[in-house]
């Protein structure tokens, strides 16, 4: 109904109620309810434009529900419609920024959309890499990744040094302010 009245409004034509766009529906022999009840990942990135690394994040640091697909390792991910409104309630901040249309398709529900546009209305973007100097050869690189591969490191060895104080490659590493 959102969406539907935001093209209305937009192309100087009259909105209408829940009531009269479900009739509508009925008389024209549509389906009111959702394609799919599952979503991927990468149909979530799409809809909302969003980096995969935002989704990547969703999943893995702040615990968005998934299912796989199969036991491969690089197998889809399946998300509900209910555990993605589930996620959107716990970290609305993570939808800041997102079209509200676009938003709605996904989420369903009108009043969190609502919630999610007043109360964060921008992505707060990332300052981008990460400065890092070897503590042993006072060397600074632009970011992690520069530095893991110039000590043939994988980034996460690099991130576990900086963040727990250990030796990777036998040197010490930290952050640049």
């Amino acid at each position: 109904m959102q969406v539907y009245n935001n093209l209305a409004t937009k192309n100087n034509r009259p909105t209408r109620t829940r009531n009269a766009i479900f009739l509508k529906c009925n008389d024209l022999k549509l389906s009111v309810k959702p394609l799919y009840n599952n979503l991927t990942t990468a149909r979530i990135i799409k809809e909302l434009g969003i980096d995969s690394n935002i989704m990547y994040r969703w999943i893995y640091h702040k615990g968005l529900k998934t299912a796989r697909g199969s036991s491969k390792q690089y197998a889809h991910h399946y998300i509900t419609n209910a555990d993605l409104r589930k996620f959107a309630r716990k970290h609305p901040e993570e939808f800041a920024g997102i079209d509200p249309a676009q938003l709605f398709l996904m989420l369903e529900d009108e009043d969190l959309v609502e919630y999610i546009k007043e109360n964060h209305p921008v992505r707060i973007k990332h300052a981008g890499p990460m400065k890092v100097r070897c503590v042993e050869t006072k060397q600074v690189f632009q970011s992690q990744a520069q530095a893991a591969k110039h000590f043939h490191l994988s980034r996460s060895a690099l991130y576990r040094a900086i963040n727990l104080g250990r030796r990777a490659a036998g040197h010490h590493f930290e952050p640049v302010k």
